[in-house]
């Protein structure tokens, strides 16, 4: 995709910056891949963080220290949770953005073609 910018936006003269939206798309991509696995091995580890009462022998406050412990992988596996959501975010904006720019690119070409048609 190409825009001009002129002198109207503080340069001396037409420059020409190009967009890479298959790039962009690619980048989204790789996020949602990054997404699948680091939320999938994180809840993997979170599961096998289980820990019951016993496990702490005869401690007196066994129990509220198994709960605790509780809270705390809860909060986790609820922050794995948003870190998930949030790069699922940010590759669903970087897809509108490469579809924008190409459908962009598309009417450009289209006005392009249609301005040279002699008439």
């Amino acid at each position: 995709m190409e825009f001009e910018y002129g002198e109207h936006h503080g340069g001396s003269g037409a420059t020409r910056l190009l967009s890479d939206y298959p790039r962009i798309a690619e980048a989204a991509s790789q996020l949602l891949d990054l997404r699948l696995s680091s939320v999938e091995h994180a809840h993997a580890a979170i599961t096998g963080l289980d820990i019951t009462d016993a496990a702490y022998g005869n401690l007196s406050g066994a129990a509220r220290f198994n709960t605790a412990h509780r809270c705390s992988v809860a909060d986790a596996a609820f922050t794995v949770e948003l870190l998930g959501q949030a790069l699922e975010g940010d590759a669903d904006r970087l897809f509108q953005v490469a579809f924008n720019h190409r459908e962009a690119d598309r009417a450009a070409a289209t006005r392009t073609r249609t301005a040279e048609v002699p008439r």
